[in-house]
Protein backbone atom coordinates (compact mmCIF):
# COMPACT_ATOMS: atom_id res chain seq x y z
CA UNK A 1 0.00 0.00 0.00
CA UNK A 2 1.64 3.23 -1.16
CA UNK A 3 0.96 6.38 0.94
CA UNK A 4 0.22 9.92 -1.15
CA UNK A 5 2.65 12.27 -0.95
CA UNK A 6 1.61 14.97 1.50
CA UNK A 7 0.73 18.77 -0.36
CA UNK A 8 -0.08 22.18 1.71
CA UNK A 9 -2.07 24.11 -0.28
CA UNK A 10 -2.11 28.17 0.56
CA UNK A 11 -4.72 29.24 -1.51
CA UNK A 12 -7.42 31.97 -0.67
CA UNK A 13 -9.90 31.31 -3.77
CA UNK A 14 -12.30 28.03 -3.37
CA UNK A 15 -12.79 28.28 -7.15
CA UNK A 16 -9.12 27.72 -7.62
CA UNK A 17 -8.49 25.18 -4.74
CA UNK A 18 -11.10 22.89 -6.22
CA UNK A 19 -9.45 23.14 -9.42
CA UNK A 20 -6.17 22.21 -7.83
CA UNK A 21 -7.60 19.05 -6.52
CA UNK A 22 -9.81 18.40 -9.75
CA UNK A 23 -6.52 18.37 -11.78
CA UNK A 24 -4.51 16.60 -8.98
CA UNK A 25 -6.90 13.78 -9.20
CA UNK A 26 -6.68 12.02 -5.90
CA UNK A 27 -2.80 11.73 -6.35
CA UNK A 28 -1.93 13.70 -3.39
CA UNK A 29 -3.23 13.66 0.14
CA UNK A 30 -3.80 17.64 0.16
CA UNK A 31 -4.24 19.99 3.19
CA UNK A 32 -6.13 23.53 2.38
CA UNK A 33 -5.28 26.68 4.06
CA UNK A 34 -6.46 30.00 3.10
CA UNK A 35 -4.04 32.85 4.51
CA UNK A 36 -0.69 33.22 5.53
CA UNK A 37 -1.52 32.99 9.10
CA UNK A 38 -3.00 29.48 8.73
CA UNK A 39 -0.21 28.61 7.28
CA UNK A 40 2.43 29.32 9.35
CA UNK A 41 0.16 27.77 12.39
CA UNK A 42 0.24 24.22 10.43
CA UNK A 43 3.62 24.45 9.46
CA UNK A 44 4.38 24.62 13.23
CA UNK A 45 2.26 22.30 14.40
CA UNK A 46 2.56 19.00 11.86
CA UNK A 47 5.35 20.54 9.20
CA UNK A 48 5.21 16.55 7.71
CA UNK A 49 4.67 17.94 4.11
CA UNK A 50 6.60 17.02 1.32
CA UNK A 51 5.70 19.75 -0.81
CA UNK A 52 4.09 23.13 0.06
CA UNK A 53 2.25 24.72 -3.12
CA UNK A 54 1.62 28.73 -2.70
CA UNK A 55 -0.74 31.53 -3.79
CA UNK A 56 1.40 34.88 -3.33
CA UNK A 57 -1.38 36.77 -3.19
CA UNK A 58 -3.62 36.05 0.37
CA UNK A 59 -5.96 37.99 2.02
CA UNK A 60 -2.98 38.39 4.83
CA UNK A 61 -0.29 38.95 2.77
CA UNK A 62 1.56 39.23 -0.40
CA UNK A 63 4.87 38.90 -2.42
CA UNK A 64 7.83 38.46 -1.34
CA UNK A 65 6.34 38.49 2.26
CA UNK A 66 4.49 34.95 1.72
CA UNK A 67 7.33 33.36 0.53
CA UNK A 68 9.65 34.82 3.43
CA UNK A 69 7.53 34.33 5.97
CA UNK A 70 6.78 30.42 4.94
CA UNK A 71 10.48 29.56 3.92
CA UNK A 72 11.05 30.42 7.86
CA UNK A 73 9.02 27.85 8.82
CA UNK A 74 9.04 25.30 6.67
CA UNK A 75 11.68 22.80 6.98
CA UNK A 76 13.43 21.88 3.47
CA UNK A 77 10.36 21.52 1.54
CA UNK A 78 10.02 22.41 -2.02
CA UNK A 79 7.80 25.15 -3.02
CA UNK A 80 5.71 25.67 -6.02
CA UNK A 81 4.16 29.17 -6.59
CA UNK A 82 0.56 28.92 -8.19
CA UNK A 83 -0.46 32.82 -8.98
CA UNK A 84 -2.93 34.41 -11.12
CA UNK A 85 -0.10 36.96 -11.79
CA UNK A 86 2.87 37.33 -13.70
CA UNK A 87 5.35 38.16 -11.03
CA UNK A 88 7.94 35.96 -11.25
CA UNK A 89 10.54 38.81 -12.17
CA UNK A 90 9.17 40.69 -9.13
CA UNK A 91 10.13 37.18 -7.06
CA UNK A 92 13.21 37.06 -8.60
CA UNK A 93 14.17 40.76 -7.70
CA UNK A 94 13.55 40.10 -4.00
CA UNK A 95 15.67 36.92 -3.19
CA UNK A 96 12.77 34.86 -2.32
CA UNK A 97 13.09 31.97 -5.35
CA UNK A 98 15.41 30.14 -2.87
CA UNK A 99 13.80 26.81 -2.49
CA UNK A 100 10.88 27.59 -5.20
CA UNK A 101 10.77 24.46 -7.43
CA UNK A 102 8.85 26.12 -10.06
CA UNK A 103 6.09 28.97 -10.91
CA UNK A 104 3.31 28.39 -12.14
CA UNK A 105 0.73 30.84 -13.54
CA UNK A 106 -3.12 29.68 -12.80
CA UNK A 107 -4.83 30.56 -16.09
CA UNK A 108 -2.05 29.42 -18.13
CA UNK A 109 -0.17 26.62 -17.03
CA UNK A 110 -3.68 24.56 -15.32
CA UNK A 111 -3.60 20.86 -16.92
CA UNK A 112 -3.32 17.89 -14.29
CA UNK A 113 0.01 17.25 -16.35
CA UNK A 114 1.61 20.29 -15.37
CA UNK A 115 0.34 20.43 -11.83
CA UNK A 116 1.50 16.67 -11.43
CA UNK A 117 4.58 16.87 -13.25
CA UNK A 118 5.76 20.05 -11.20
CA UNK A 119 4.87 18.35 -7.87
CA UNK A 120 6.93 14.99 -8.74
CA UNK A 121 9.80 16.74 -9.88
CA UNK A 122 9.53 19.25 -6.75
CA UNK A 123 9.00 16.01 -4.39
CA UNK A 124 11.59 13.76 -6.53
CA UNK A 125 14.40 16.25 -6.34
CA UNK A 126 13.87 16.61 -2.65
CA UNK A 127 14.27 12.76 -2.19
CA UNK A 128 17.22 12.59 -4.42
CA UNK A 129 19.11 15.27 -2.18
CA UNK A 130 18.26 12.96 0.60
CA UNK A 131 15.40 15.28 2.39
CA UNK A 132 12.36 13.75 3.82
CA UNK A 133 9.11 14.98 5.43
CA UNK A 134 9.32 12.25 8.30
CA UNK A 135 12.10 14.20 10.27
Amino acid sequence: MSVNPKILLVEDNDIDKELFEYLCSGKYDITWVKTLKEAKEILSSENKFDCLVIDLRLPDSTFPNTILEIQKLSKDQPMVVLTGMDEKELIIGKGALERIYKYILKYRDNTSDIIQSTIDGAIKKRATNGQSAAK
